[in-house]
């Protein structure tokens, strides 16, 4: 691997350790591989062009008015649009990097990681029954252990037979897959499901028996681990769901949102218009005490932040870049297994985001990009327009 490659799995790596990103010191860390990471990218070569220039532009000009705007209020929205600009960075850094076998490298690297935090969770369920996520909740963790195993399934359908890349593919699956069943999030589980739905359309029969034979080894391996009442667990979960605070949060995201429709309350100011129009929760004794920065909804989020205009900007990106993937996968007679796990890991983060802030998290928007960037059309004779303005 070259200087740029090690540099990008330096920074997933750390991202995982640091919990995400999510606290202070790991966005720190975030924030400051991922300059280096770019400055050392862009000394070699200048960012190209891609097709997802103009919405990924768009939204962060948008957003640096809508930052502007709240910044009276609250400074947590200049925080926020400093993560935004550094995500795009690592979008054209990506591009850059010439290795040919470095992306590659990165999709597996990702299944390795979601398999040894994985392995961690099946481990302490063994020996203590107490699970410590490492993410900064189990739905987040969810997320992105539905990447590692998207990506170890679209390798095990899409790579020749009898090939130890298979078995290890196979192997990391499993273990993906049955910590995966420890985590009883709902939300990721919804988004699992309808992108392995879409891939049994696409794929066929190539993924539909060793989807059978993973799940009957990973209901095996969680089964096994003793203290895990994998059925009962599940059930509560699904039960439980209509008394969720989610749908309360929800319903007081929609008020506010309401009275600011159009351009939003301001970049980073969710917790404000929460606060000031949020609703009773009935099961709490201090039933006007629950506040939140999240709308465990990113749509939903992003409207009330920064209005319809700044909902449809945000849906250009994700869309057009689903879009492009579902070209490239239709274009081609055989498409190599590193575009459909693009696919699948975009498809999973953005259905994943009905549910939960996992777009918050610098290390699910990290892999968000990513694949963005692997899916994006480059052109080898235009120069970014973020280039000319850096």
């Amino acid at each position: 691997m070259d200087r740029l490659s090690k540099l990008c799995a330096c920074l997933l790596i750390l991202t995982v350790c640091f919990h995400g990103g999510k606290e202070m010191s790991g966005l720190a860390v975030y924030h400051i591989l991922s300059l280096i990471l770019f400055l050392n990218a862009a000394q070699k070569n200048k960012p190209r062009s891609s097709s997802l220039d103009l919405p990924l532009m768009c939204y962060w000009a948008y957003s640096a008015l809508s930052m502007t705007y709240s910044m009276s209020a609250q400074n947590r929205g200049f925080i926020q649009f400093l993560t935004l600009s550094l995500h795009c960075l690592n979008y054209y850094s990506f591009s850059l990097i010439i290795d040919s076998s470095f992306k590659k490298y990165f999709f597996q690297l990702i299944a390795a990681l979601a398999t040894i935090l994985s392995f961690g969770i099946l481990f302490q369920e063994m020996f203590s029954g107490k699970i410590i996520t490492f993410l900064p909740n189990a739905n987040l963790l969810a997320g992105f252990l539905n990447c590692g195993l998207l990506i170890s399934l679209c390798q095990l359908s899409q790579i020749p037979q009898k090939t130890s890349a298979r078995i290890a593919s196979g192997t990391c699956a499993t273990f993906i897959a049955a910590g995966y069943f420890t985590l009883h999030s709902l939300g990721a589980a919804f988004a699992l499901c309808a992108t392995i739905g879409f891939l049994v359309l696409f794929l066929g029969k190539k993924v539909v028996l060793p989807l059978l034979a993973l799940i009957i080894l990973c209901l095996a391996l969680a089964i096994a681990v003793p203290k895990t009442n994998v059925a009962q667990d599940w059930a509560a979960k699904v039960y439980g769901a209509k008394n969720n605070s989610r749908w309360i949060i929800w319903q007081g995201a929609f008020k506010a949102w309401k009275l600011k429709p159009m351009f939003g309350w301001g970049l980073g100011s969710f917790e404000i218009a929460y606060n000031q129009n949020k609703l009773p929760l009935e099961t709490d004794v201090a039933r006007f005490e629950k506040t939140t920065r999240f709308a465990h909804n990113e749509y939903l989020q992003t409207s009330v932040e920064l209005g319809v205009l700044g909902l449809a900007l945000y849906l250009w990106i994700i869309v057009q870049g689903l879009f492009i993937g579902l070209k490239k996968l239709y274009r081609k007679e055989e498409t190599n297994w590193q575009e459909t796990a693009a696919f699948a890991c975009l498809l999973s983060i953005a259905l994943h985001a009905f549910f939960d802030f996992n777009l918050h998290l610098p290390l699910l928007y990290l892999l968000f990009i990513f694949f963005l960037s692997f899916l994006a059309d480059w052109k080898e004779e235009r120069i970014s327009l973020w280039h000319k303005i850096i």
